[in-house]
């Protein structure tokens, strides 16, 4: 059971707001990168999360 969803960080909503908009330097776009994977990954887990059949925090 999940308490409380998961949103999307700040800097990950401000960096796919610039790449839109604005061309992205390498630097900024590995940042991109990184974020976006990141934050998916915690989506996936919180994912596998919710199949548990238990309570547990």
């Amino acid at each position: 059971m999940i308490i409380k969803k998961r949103s999307q960080p700040l800097v990950l909503q401000i960096l796919e707001s610039l790449n839109v908009r604005t061309v992205l330097s390498a630097s900024e776009k590995k940042d991109y990168a990184n974020q976006l994977k990141g934050y998916q990954g915690e989506v996936l887990f919180d994912a596998y999360l919710e199949k548990l059949q238990f309570e547990c925090l």
